[in-house]
C-alpha cells in the first residue's frame, strides 16, 4: 500500500459509536484500511499520538508515518484497533517520503479542528500545513 487513509474521529456520529475512539489522544494521527474479513463495515485503525512529547515526533506527519508502518507491517500493537466506518471521517492520504494530503476544503477544517487548530473563526493555514509536512 503506497498511500494510507487518514481519519479524524466522526464528530457527528452517535455517541455509542464514538466510544470505540474513546482511547485516542487528541491530535493523533489516524490511519486505517477496512476490514475485508469483517461483514459489520468496519476500519482497523493504527494511531500515533505524542503523549510523552518524543523529541522524534514533530509533525503530525510524523505521527502519521508511524501509524501507518505498523498499519502496512501489521504490527502487534495496543495503538491498534477496529472501529465501524461511520466513526471515522476521511481527511487526507498519507504518503511516505510526501506527507499528508488533504482531501478537499472540508477534510483541511476537520483536521483543522481535531488538532486545535481551528476555532469555528480563525484558522492558522501556514501552521497547519507545516503539520502536513514530515519534520525529518
Amino acid at each position: 500500500m503506497d498511500r494510507f487513509p487518514v481519519y479524524t474521529p466522526n464528530r457527528t456520529a452517535p455517541e455509542h459509536v464514538q466510544r470505540g475512539l474513546a482511547s485516542i489522544d487528541p491530535k493523533s494521527a489516524i490511519v486505517g484500511r477496512p476490514d475485508a474479513s469483517d461483514a459489520n463495515d468496519r476500519t482497523v485503525i493504527y494511531y500515533q499520538g505524542n503523549r510523552y512529547g518524543a523529541e522524534n515526533i514533530v509533525t503530525f506527519a510524523d505521527r502519521a508515518m508511524l501509524a501507518a508502518g505498523r498499519l502496512a507491517e501489521k504490527y502487534p500493537t495496543l495503538t491498534c484497533c477496529a472501529v465501524p466506518h461511520q466513526a471515522l471521517t476521511l481527511v487526507g492520504w498519507f504518503a511516505a517520503g510526501h506527507g499528508v494530503e488533504v482531501t478537499d476544503a472540508n477534510g483541511l477544517i476537520e483536521l483543522a479542528k481535531w488538532l486545535g487548530m481551528f476555532d469555528g473563526e480563525r484558522l492558522d493555514s501556514d501552521a497547519l500545513h507545516a503539520e502536513l509536512r514530515l519534520s525529518r
